[in-house]
């Protein structure tokens, strides 16, 4: 899965590559229960060695074909953290996203 988010001093969209978690899994992590509304991710460390991505809120998270199934609420921790990112998960949203706009 893909994170993007803000634009690096180069000008190009910063990404980093995260393992999605289950709900049971996160709430163990974070010590409190996790609704069905969130989808969680931690960073690959293997990819994001020593980078850092901050304000990242409101960009996508998307699967390897780039699927969107999140978007970024919570993110302002440095890629080493051991703390997961909380995701608005987007198919818990599709009712209010179809109700909302108009396809025609």
């Amino acid at each position: 899965m893909e994170v993007k988010g803000d634009i690096s001093p180069n000008g190009l969209l910063q990404s980093k590559i995260v393992t999605s978690l289950s709900n049971n899994a996160c709430g163990k992590k974070l010590k409190t229960s996790v609704p069905d509304s969130v989808i969680c991710t931690e960073n690959d460390s293997s990819y994001n060695k020593d980078r850092e991505y901050f304000s990242n809120v409101g960009g996508p998270v998307l699967l390897e074909n780039e699927a969107l199934v999140g978007v970024i609420v919570a993110s302002n921790r440095p890629s080493k953290s051991s703390q997961p990112d909380i995701n608005a998960r987007m198919s818990t949203m599709l009712d209010w996203i179809l109700a909302t706009v108009d396809l025609d």
